[in-house]
């Protein structure tokens, strides 16, 4: 989601992981694998599991059937949505 050129920019900002950190995200997320879940996300800085409805929703909530709107819209506003999917979701540009 970012250029080499921003990314150059972020990296003396850029803190390190700590080691009881990178173990508390591994049993967050063997805890997420053993619960079964459709989905696994990051909220509030931990792995939580989920499913697909709210996504759902919110798909059909911006594909509102009112009016017609090109595809790329409907894509655009889906893929600027926080779905807590991947970390970049809730980066600050």
């Amino acid at each position: 989601m970012f250029s080499p050129k921003q990314l150059l920019a972020k990296l003396p900002s850029a803190a390190p992981i700590s080691v009881l950190r990178i173990s508390r995200l591994a049993l967050e997320w063997q805890e997420a694998k053993h619960a079964s879940a459709e989905t696994r996300r990051l909220r509030d800085n931990m792995l939580v599991p989920g499913n697909w409805l709210d996504v759902d929703e919110a798909l059909l909530d911006i594909a509102s059937f009112d009016e017609f709107r090109p595809t790329r819209r409907i894509v655009g506003e889906a893929m600027n949505r926080n779905f807590d999917f991947v970390l970049s979701d809730w980066v600050d540009y």
